[in-house]
């Protein structure tokens, strides 16, 4: 069977599922991404091999760390961003290498997809993105803080999200729903 391949979207990322038979010799896959017409580009994977001994934080194209899974989510899109997708077996490899596209074997483009959070009548953002975990605590750690976060540090970054969801949601709307997820993060830390 052929790989088969779906995108669906909200305002906040797109969720690719692939699935086809199995290959042999297969390590993973490339996940390749049109974008708004654009050329075509690989899907950043922070999931490499064990023996290449990836730092935390780093990512590769996938077309060198490739996808060991069916499914997973782009968060690098932005509400109004139109999306499509394919996956690509990488066979072969070993350290050092990343392997062999199989374009023979990659699935079709997935059918577009426009992220929105309209449905209907209704509008749904999610807040999710503008303050992940893993980022807050690369951040503190860039900043040499140590890991616990006094009390009164705490209370200023509630404080700065406040001021900085309230100028989100009540001013800046439209512009907020425009920018990607890192600008959004980015924006909360430096206002």
């Amino acid at each position: 069977m052929p790989i088969k391949i779906v995108a669906y979207a909200n305002a906040d990322s797109a969720n690719i599922v692939w699935m086809g038979d199995p290959i042999s010799n297969c390590q993973g896959f490339a996940l390749e991404k049109k974008c708004n017409n654009q050329s075509p580009t690989f899907l950043e994977n922070r999931t490499g091999f064990a023996d290449q001994n990836p730092r935390p934080g780093e990512h590769r194209p996938s077309n060198i760390w490739p996808f060991q899974r069916y499914m997973w989510s782009d968060h690098d899109v932005k509400p109004g961003d139109q999306v499509s997708y394919r996956a690509i077996p990488v066979i072969g490899g070993a350290e050092n290498n990343p392997g062999t596209l199989d374009q023979k074997a990659a699935s079709s483009w997935s059918p577009g997809i426009t992220l929105s959070g309209t449905a209907g009548d209704t509008e749904c953002h999610f807040n999710r993105a503008l303050i992940m975990s893993q980022f807050v605590s690369r951040a503190l750690k860039a900043a040499h803080r140590t890991k616990e976060i006094s009390k009164t540090a705490a209370s200023s970054l509630m404080q700065h999200r406040r001021e900085s969801f309230s100028c989100c949601l009540n001013q800046d709307l439209p512009d907020c729903r425009t920018k990607s997820w890192r600008e959004l993060t980015s924006y909360t830390f430096t206002v």
